[in-house]
């Protein structure tokens, strides 16, 4: 209800516990062919796991999955930061990512793309990357510090002066810079766009309801097939 309908899938933003647990229960409904849902507590840094058998215990805590395991979803939760789905080209490896400015900035979806080359040999030229709904430029004004961690990583193309002299950061522009430059084709990187703090009567925006929001669902299915991407929205 409220700043949390519809369907927020976080139960760490103050949401009723039992109807985030109906919600969850709605997805996965929606999508019996999924066998396995992978989570992770998202921490605003770079951290990327491999998941290679059924895992027990509570979700991990990073900010990127990478699983090659059949019928299995990796999932992350968002509302302004940018959601990352990645696969090979066969489908059989897929991977989840979470940048906000931070994750951005620290490069956590090249160290994703590093995490399925290195454990699974896939080539990076082999790999599809899909950014979700994010915040978007122009509502994304972020301070001196922020823009000086996002040009010293290498990634100044993304930031833009706003009309009042304030800097703008455009994160998926900075991602797909990341994702190009850690070896993905630029035309094998998908923006599906919008702007969540633009749209909230669509989606979730942590800024755009001023720090009361709850969180959407994207996730990939490994199933040798990479077009079974999904975003689950507010």
């Amino acid at each position: 209800m409220g700043e949390f309908a519809t369907l927020n899938l976080s139960a760490s933003v103050g949401d009723h516990p039992s109807a985030v647990a109906e919600n969850w229960a709605r997805v996965q409904r929606a999508f019996p062919e999924v066998q396995l849902w992978l989570r992770m507590r998202q921490v605003h840094g770079t951290a990327v796991r491999v998941v290679d058998h059924v895992p027990s215990g509570e979700p991990p805590e990073c900010d990127g999955l990478v699983t090659n395991m059949h019928g299995a979803a990796v999932c992350v939760l968002t509302a302004d930061c940018v959601p990352i789905l990645l696969a090979s080209s066969d489908g059989a490896l897929v991977a989840a990512v979470h940048a906000g400015w931070r994750g951005t900035a620290g490069r956590v979806a090249a160290e994703a793309v590093r995490a399925m080359v290195e454990n699974f040999d896939v080539p990076a030229t082999q790999l599809w990357a899909a950014l979700g709904p994010s915040i978007g430029a122009c509502c994304y004004e972020v301070g001196d510090e922020v823009a000086a961690l996002v040009a010293a990583a290498g990634l100044g193309k993304a930031l833009i002066r706003g009309r009042r002299g304030r800097c703008h950061l455009n994160l998926r522009l900075a991602n797909r810079v990341t994702l190009h430059e850690a070896g993905v084709p630029p035309e094998q990187i998908f923006d599906v766009g919008g702007c969540t703090a633009c749209s909230t009567q669509m989606f979730f925006s942590h800024r755009g309801q001023k720090g009361r929001a709850g969180r959407q669902l994207s996730f990939i299915v490994c199933a040798r097939n990479p077009l079974q991407l999904h975003a689950v929205n507010g």
